[in-house]
């Protein structure tokens, strides 16, 4: 059973990227990203990406970087498309659908606000978190034709799980105790994309 669910698997592969929807140069864009997810840190899960797709590397990639007051945190995401195919053909946009397997990577660095010791003084609970983890992305692609370049939407959703790991200074252990909080979990969620690419 298994070896026939794999030669139908690598059949759909080889028969679809005869007709992949998706052109083969560079796709240089920007992607929001939002969603519901589970377990702390889970990277990916919300805030703007750029997106990067080279010639002749399979690959799609999309990079964060975000900082605010209370945090700082890197994401990256990295997407193989099992399948890539056009639903149809306008007569020069086009519309396709695609399917990818892929991996996501996280790390924060947090500052939780004031907390009053029990034993006296007040401090700002600091943790870090790096998640690492695979995603599921399943899409719809639009592409408009402008001279020598396209112009992608793309929407996506996205399951995704994998596990966190968690540090912070010994000295608030008691805090993270009080937060039910433990050094290492799982995370994951669904996820959402929506951006916009330019093809050279």
């Amino acid at each position: 059973m298994k070896k026939v669910i794999f030669i139908l698997l690598l059949t759909i592969i080889i028969s679809t990227a005869a007709f992949a929807n998706h052109p083969s140069g560079w796709g240089v864009g920007v992607m929001g990203q939002f969603g519901y997810g589970w377990g702390y840190g889970v990277g990916g899960l919300g805030g703007g990406m750029l997106s990067l797709k080279a010639p002749n590397v399979p690959i799609y990639w999309a990079v964060n970087v975000n900082f605010r007051p209370s945090y700082f945190g890197i994401g990256a995401t990295a997407d193989y498309y099992l399948i890539d195919q056009y639903l149809s053909d306008f007569g020069g946009p086009t519309l396709g659908w695609y399917l990818g397997i892929g991996g996501f990577f996280g790390y924060g660095s947090y500052r939780a606000g004031t907390w009053i010791d029990p034993d006296g003084g007040s401090s700002e609970p600091r943790w870090t978190s790096w998640t690492l983890g695979a995603r599921l992305p399943i899409g719809l692609s639009f592409q408009i034709p402008i001279s020598t370049i396209k112009i992608e939407i793309f929407g996506a959703l996205v399951p995704n799980l994998g596990i966190g790991f968690w540090t912070w200074d010994s000295r608030y252990d008691r805090y993270w105790g009080d937060e039910n909080r433990s050094n290492f979990g799982p995370v994951g969620g669904v996820g959402g994309e929506l951006g916009l690419r330019f093809w050279f």
